[in-house]
């Protein structure tokens, strides 16, 4: 693996030695890292499918818009991490923004956090792929380093077909697969052999 000064729009991807908790076998996007720590959020952790009309309510989403949404429509709510899991998060794709006002980075995913925006993006469709989180994943400086260290992490390149796969479950293989490891062979406490 090659060494970076930020693994930001980076995937990491846990161990095997990562195997209990909210982590085992979780992807995680790295939206920020620098001296003062790391952010992220988990790809491959679906809480579950939510209508968008419980959503905007619960929300306070403007009553007039919620006209625009049939009672079938849902969306699929990620859990980003174990941090600040009351707050919604959405991740998009740079690749495919439509009408975003932000200026996206040329790779990776950016991110929209305020409610103002998410309503938007919601009601008008604006976005053609993201994904819908409540909370994130945090390390304060140098923790992030010493878990990788400590072999919890692989480190994998961003991929988008990765983030945005129909099968959160097979995502974690397929960041594997990305850097020549097989999931098969791991064996806890070893890395990979």
């Amino acid at each position: 693996m090659t060494i970076v000064d930020s693994l930001k729009n980076y995937f990491l991807v846990a161990s095997q030695d990562l195997s209990d908790g909210l982590f085992e076998k979780k992807v995680v996007y790295v939206l920020e890292h620098n001296h003062e720590g790391a952010l992220g959020f988990m790809i491959n952790h679906p809480i579950r499918s939510i209508k968008l009309k419980d959503l905007f309510e619960y929300f306070n989403f403007e009553k007039a818009c919620m006209g625009n949404i049939l009672p079938e429509d849902k969306l699929t709510v990620y859990q980003g991490g174990p941090s600040n899991i009351e707050k919604a998060f959405i991740l998009y794709a740079n690749s495919t923004t439509k009408n975003i006002q932000k200026k996206p980075e040329k790779d990776g995913l950016s991110l929209i956090q305020s409610q103002q925006e998410i309503e938007s993006i919601l009601i008008n469709s604006e976005l053609d792929k993201y994904l819908f989180t409540f909370g994130y994943a945090g390390w304060g400086p140098n923790q992030l380093e010493r878990e990788i260290e400590l072999g919890l992490w692989h480190i994998a390149p961003f991929d988008e077909s990765i983030v945005f796969c129909p099968s959160p479950q097979e995502h974690w293989e397929m960041a594997l697969n990305s850097i020549n490891i097989n999931p098969n062979n791991l064996v806890s406490g070893l890395g990979h052999a």
